[in-house]
């Protein structure tokens, strides 16, 4: 059983079981986990108001057969208008190791798709439609990690994860 503090961004929150909690986290030493919250549903925790989505917090976490969180503290928390960024997130890293320049931009409180996508290698700068060719791009299209323009956009089933780049 080991022991570790980091800092991480709470991702997702949910249930595991009747009193229990899954969370997904972003975190400075360790990139994207899961880790198990032991009685975080149960009114009195004292875990569950750090560990809501869009919190900062710093982690103690062991491991033992997985991630679990032992205690929380939240340092501050992002905008609200960064709640749809968080699934953003959550969908397109990976576990299994610390993204730095990612979690930069988490710190500094600098998170947009822009920034995101261009942190892990997507450069929406010079992206262009992936249908048309149109060489301005307005959405990232989760299926295929592809770049699409409005009009093409509009032509995507209305159930394609998708995020506006503007």
């Amino acid at each position: 059983m080991r022991e570790y503090a980091t800092e991480g961004l709470v991702l997702q929150r949910e249930p595991a079981g009747e009193i229990d909690w899954r969370v997904t986290l972003f975190t400075r030493d360790f990139g994207k986990l899961t880790a198990k919250v032991k009685s975080g549903r149960r009114i009195t925790s004292k875990l569950a108001p750090h560990l809501e989505p869009l919190n900062v917090v710093m982690l103690r976490l062991i491991e033992k057969g997985g991630f679990q969180v032992a205690d929380a503290l939240r340092m501050s928390r992002l905008p609200q208008e960064h709640f749809s960024l968080l699934r953003f997130l959550a969908d397109t890293t990976m576990e299994g190791g610390p993204d730095h320049a990612l979690w930069t931009l988490i710190e500094r409180h600098e998170v947009s798709p822009r920034r995101i996508l261009f942190a892990l290698g997507l450069d929406p700068r010079s992206a262009s439609c992936s249908r048309c060719g149109v060489p301005e791009a307005a959405w990232f299209v989760f299926s295929d990690a592809s770049y699409r323009c409005t009009k093409c956009e509009r032509m995507l089933p209305a159930s394609e994860r998708r995020i506006n780049l503007s």
